[in-house]
């Protein structure tokens, strides 16, 4: 699926973060050093595309080149880059998506985690959040 992107006025709020590449490996020893008590009500989906986290944004591990997503109020299905607003109308861009991955899904478009690449040649990383489990109860990754 291809999709133009352009930069939005202002930015989501922060509900999800995604890291990808050799990423996960650091933000899983990150989420590590919060301590428990902090990632208790964080919920992680591992792909090998990368590594979504989902949670309030007072909890979720910040660091560098992580890809910030939050939720458009138009649209309770999708996670959507905190920068980055499809350039089709909202309610298009969620039923495709939806339908696409069967539910709920975060919405990562090459232009978010490659800066340098043509917004209108976006194509998107689609990563269904029915799955997510608790931080806690995931397994640590071998060190990339």
């Amino acid at each position: 699926m291809r999709l133009a992107w352009a930069l939005r006025a202002e930015p989501l709020p922060v509900v999800a973060c995604f890291a990808s590449g050799r990423q996960p490996a650091t933000l899983d020893r990150r989420l590590q050093s919060l301590g428990r008590p902090r990632v208790a009500g964080l919920r992680l989906i591992e792909t090998v595309q990368g590594t979504l986290i989902l949670g309030a944004e007072s909890a979720l591990p910040w660091m560098p080149d992580l890809i910030w997503l939050g939720r458009e109020p138009g649209a309770a299905q999708l996670l959507l880059p905190t920068q980055w607003q499809p350039g089709l109308p909202l309610e298009w861009v969620e039923a495709a998506c939806v339908q696409r991955v069967g539910g709920a899904c975060a919405v990562i478009p090459r232009v978010a985690y490659a800066p340098s690449r043509q917004a209108d040649a976006a194509e998107l990383l689609l990563l269904a959040t029915a799955g997510a489990r608790p931080v806690l109860e995931a397994r640590p990754r071998a060190a990339a």
